[in-house]
């Protein structure tokens, strides 16, 4: 919110994102998504907007792609779409 880049500030009483996660859950009134559950998102939006998989898994350090399965399930209303494409 400062215009700066977050520290680890882990060691000093508290992680910087799980704060900023709550405050951004707080200000739009959304419950029960989870810090964890960003990544989940990204992993999504990265295939649906083009990336490919094993560009995901490295940038997100899965070491097999089976991890990376977990995290970036495409919807079947998606999936569908992009095999009409093909056609």
């Amino acid at each position: 919110r400062l215009g700066e880049p977050y520290h680890d500030t882990r060691g000093r009483g508290g992680n910087p994102f799980s704060k900023a996660h709550k405050t951004a859950c707080n200000r739009i009134s959304l419950s029960g998504f989870r810090f964890h559950d960003w990544r989940h998102h990204w992993a999504h939006w990265f295939l649906k907007t083009g990336g490919d998989i094993r560009t995901l898994q490295e940038l997100g350090g899965w070491k097999t792609l089976d991890q990376v399965r977990k995290y970036a399930a495409v919807d079947p209303e998606y999936a569908a779409k992009q095999l009409a494409r093909m056609a």
